[in-house]
């Protein structure tokens, strides 16, 4: 492999890259990767996931295909073990994201009772308080196929939005 060979220290580092940027699974099940049902506990991400990167890791897997394997069982680490990733990977639904925003950023209209983000196309995105309990919230706009992700981490009520 390239690794083994030297010409590449470590084979992971192209994944644990996309994974920092948020870039789509491809189509991966992080959960088969690491062989366990989708509501496996925390504990339970951890043991399988010590379990795969010792079967896989080069040092005790010398077959061709070990390093690959070895890097989808890291980033299938790196996503399941944070909660608010494996959150966001759990509502995954393919669509590509246009921008991601924070809930601050939305406008709170209270005769209709959402949440409201404008798009470049003239049109907007909406929300209602339901939807915005979620972490994270994949919405599409409504005149054009844009879609943003609405990160809630420390969201302000209706009430303190009014005040601002």
């Amino acid at each position: 492999s390239a690794a083994r060979a030297g010409e590449d220290k470590n084979p992971c580092i192209w994944w644990l890259v996309l994974v920092g940027m948020n870039v789509s699974n491809k189509g991966e099940d992080l959960y088969a990767i690491l062989g366990i049902p989708s509501d496996a506990s925390e504990g339970a991400v951890k043991c399988a996931y010590r379990k795969k990167a010792l079967a896989t890791h080069s040092d005790h897997n010398h077959s061709p295909e070990a390093d690959d394997a070895f890097c989808r069982v890291q980033r299938a680490w790196q996503i399941l073990r944070d909660p608010r990733q494996r959150a966001a990977y759990d509502q995954r639904d393919e669509i590509p994201v246009w921008i991601e925003i924070e809930k601050s950023a939305m406008v709170y209209d209270p005769s209709e009772n959402d949440w409201r983000y404008d798009c470049l196309c003239g049109g907007a995105f909406y929300a209602d308080d339901g939807d915005l309990k979620l972490p994270i919230l994949t919405v599409s706009c409504d005149s054009c196929s844009k879609h943003i992700r609405i990160l809630n981490r420390h969201p302000p009520s209706p009430i303190q939005q009014e005040e601002q």
